[in-house]
């Protein structure tokens, strides 16, 4: 996109201490380019589903709209895609070296977890299966059109069935592995069928939990 769109000038928002305020940031500044007199486009690069409210008023003035998101976010692809007259691009692997992942992350069965550095050459097309899983695990109840984070519903989706070590980083080896074993022929149970699982991700003794690290992390 930005090699077609030469002349786009990508002008970062300042970060701020709290996440909430950066958003508010970005959020006020798109607001605030709506109501600007100018005819060129604005384009906005993000992952997350925070700035559809005030994307689709920058839409609404008549000013050319772009969103570009990352491969891999089908929730807040699918939002913004929901205003036909906000363009949304997603970001694809330019070459064979942007397709390799250094990292590996493993959660073990017995709860333990494994990074180790690897070099993983991403599929061609990586997360093909994507909307066949959650059309299936949105059937069991364990994911909702409204989850911007897909992968959370994969991985309750496994602990839930007790299916062993999980591979969660990349993000394709996850969709992969549980692709794989709703290929299985046996069936499945629903998420009120348990107990809920609480997700937790570990962090250092130093650090706190805010209300907000509570609610993201913890369901």
């Amino acid at each position: 996109f930005v090699e077609e769109e030469s002349l786009v000038f990508f002008q970062p928002v300042a970060l701020n201490a709290s996440e909430d305020s950066t958003d508010e940031a970005i959020n006020a500044e798109l607001r605030s380019m709506a109501k600007m007199s100018f005819t060129f486009g604005i384009a906005l690069l993000t992952a997350d589903k925070d700035f559809v409210e005030a994307i689709n008023e920058v839409a609404s003035c008549g000013k050319p709209v772009t969103v570009i998101l990352p491969i891999g976010r089908p929730g807040p692809t699918e939002l913004y895609r929901s205003n036909p007259a906000v363009e949304v691009s997603v970001l694809q692997p330019a070459n064979e070296l942007g397709r390799l992942e250094r990292v590996k992350a493993t959660i073990r069965a017995d709860g333990s977890g494994e990074v180790e550095i690897d070099s993983l050459l991403r599929p061609e097309a990586p997360y093909a299966q994507l909307n066949g899983v959650l059309e299936r695990l949105s059937d069991l109840g364990y994911y909702s059109p409204e989850d911007v984070y897909w992968n959370h519903a994969l991985v309750k989706f496994w602990v839930a069935h007790s299916l062993g070590d999980l591979p969660v980083y990349p993000p394709w080896s996850l969709l992969d592995a549980v692709a794989r074993v709703l290929e299985e022929p046996r069936k499945w149970t629903s998420q009120d069928q348990h107990e809920q699982v609480a997700f937790i991700l570990p962090c250092a003794d130093t650090w706190k939990l805010t209300p907000k690290m509570k609610d993201f992390y913890i369901s």
